[in-house]
């Protein structure tokens, strides 16, 4: 019998992906969004464990959360070429990987789940500051408060 090396439940754990969840998503009119919509392709929607909360300057901050019914609701992306999208997306995010501690968000890898039992592995952008004038976003869905 022939084993398959594909895990159930789980799609190709790459360095690939990209979960997005606020002004980088498909919908957004903004420079960044259509530039990322160029570079790489939608997979589709997805959620991601977290909490989300509202910046005063209207953009959306994720937060960890060990609770796994708080979600974030997103999309994934897939690149083409990481190294091309980080180039414009980390300073978009004003996340500098060689100095973490001064950036605003970081960029990690966490799993998010895109349904029907399927998870991928996704770069993500967390915030990276305190919660201080943060207004919480209970839906998980910063498109909620856009309108």
């Amino acid at each position: 019998a022939q084993r398959s090396s594909v895990k159930v439940g789980l799609m190709a754990a790459t360095k690939s992906h990209l979960f997005v969840y606020g002004t980088l998503m498909q919908q957004m009119n903004n420079p960044f969004a259509i530039r990322l919509a160029t570079m790489a392709a939608l997979v589709g929607p997805a959620t991601a464990q977290g909490r989300l909360f509202h910046h005063p300057q209207n953009y959306p901050c994720a937060v960890c959360s060990p609770d796994r019914h708080d979600r974030i609701h997103g999309q994934v992306y897939r690149m083409e070429d990481p190294e091309a999208c980080f180039e414009f997306l980390d300073p978009y995010e004003d996340c500098d990987m060689n100095q973490l501690s001064q950036s605003l968000f970081i960029r990690t890898q966490t799993s998010v789940d895109m349904g029907h039992g399927q998870s991928v592995l996704s770069w993500m952008y967390f915030w990276n500051r305190p919660l201080n004038g943060l207004i919480p976003i209970d839906s998980g869905c910063f498109t909620s408060i856009r309108g």
